[in-house]
């Protein structure tokens, strides 16, 4: 948990758009606070020219939601600011990309290294409650 926020809390500044590309799809949702995900959409990216046009699209969706920061995991290297999606046609520019839906914050993590961080994550929150239970005994 983010020591920042209690669990239930909403972020200040909005929801967090998360998205997951590949094997062509791609997966959307929004955090509205830490461990508060919803509104989960996976969207065929056969269906949109652009990447921007199928986030777009699932935004359109949930126009009472304004989003200024944006996670992607992909399915494929990162490495520089455009991404080539080789199982289709989709490039992406990170910076084009966030300029394009006003974002804040886009940032973009190849999704292997998204599970090692959140794993990481979870081992180190979970050996803190270990060591807090031992210490009640």
């Amino acid at each position: 948990m983010n020591a920042r926020f209690a669990f239930g809390q909403s972020y200040r500044d909005g929801p967090r758009l998360l998205a997951d590309i590949g094997h062509g799809y791609v997966r959307f949702a929004l955090e509205h606070g830490p461990g508060r995900i919803g509104r989960a959409q996976t969207l065929a990216c056969a269906d949109y020219p652009r990447f921007v046009d199928a986030v777009r699209a699932y935004l359109t969706r949930h126009a009472d939601s304004v989003v200024s920061h944006f996670v992607i995991a992909i399915a494929s290297p990162v490495d520089g600011d455009v991404l080539d999606m080789g199982e289709h046609a989709w490039q992406i520019s990170v910076e084009a990309t966030r300029i394009a839906l006003g974002l804040d914050t886009l940032l973009v993590v190849n999704e292997f290294a998204a599970l090692t961080m959140a794993l990481s994550d979870h081992l180190a929150h979970r050996n803190n409650q270990l060591d807090a239970d031992h210490a009640r005994l």
